[in-house]
């Protein structure tokens, strides 16, 4: 009570020390409002749109991949003796997978008369244009689940088995998914 009293009196002194108190007050109640709102609603739509971005990306990346798989399928095949024209339709499972490079960490500890293990595995973290990011350690490429090819010498049981055996060798595929078929 004593201090409410001392305050009361050292403002109704002077107005000015009011006003200049008054200010300082206001603005350090701007200060705890602004740290209790959400720190940036652009900054969480923007991650949104890139993580949108990334995506689509992805997508039109994996489409091109398998397009040129099966350009690349059709031209091998096509050098074949006896398969002719050809056509390709290759059947993604995955997309692309990156693999980070991870540190691990154990810990040993001792409880009465046994041992356990803590292990704690961290992406490496480097820093590249002023930018943090995980050390990329190798990148996947999508995994093909089955392979369709229509060609001319379909019907032939000879042609047949060096396309079956062609693509299983090119795609490290087992001939259980891969299907040929003459073309109309």
């Amino acid at each position: 009570m004593d201090i409410l009293k001392k305050i009361k009196t050292m403002f109704s002194d002077d107005k000015k020390i009011k006003i200049i108190v008054f200010i300082g007050l206001l603005g350090m109640a701007l200060i705890l409002l602004s740290s209790l709102t959400p720190k940036d609603r652009n900054n969480k739509n923007s991650n949104i749109a890139e993580s949108r971005n990334e995506i689509i990306s992805s997508n039109i990346e994996l489409e091109q991949y398998t397009k040129d798989m099966e350009n690349k399928l059709k031209i091998l095949l096509e050098s074949i003796n006896g398969v002719g024209e050809a056509e390709v339709m290759i059947n993604i499972l995955s997309t692309k997978e990156y693999v980070y490079a991870d540190e691990e960490k154990s810990n040993l500890t001792r409880d009465s008369e046994k041992y356990s293990e803590q292990k704690e595995n961290k992406h490496i973290i480097i820093e590249s244009n002023g930018k943090k990011e995980a050390l990329l350690k190798k990148i996947n490429n999508p995994q093909i689940s089955g392979i369709v090819v229509v060609c001319e010498g379909g019907d032939n049981s000879v042609v047949r088995e060096n396309v079956y055996r062609s693509v299983s060798v090119a795609f490290d595929l087992p001939t259980s998914k891969i299907y040929v078929a003459k073309i109309k």
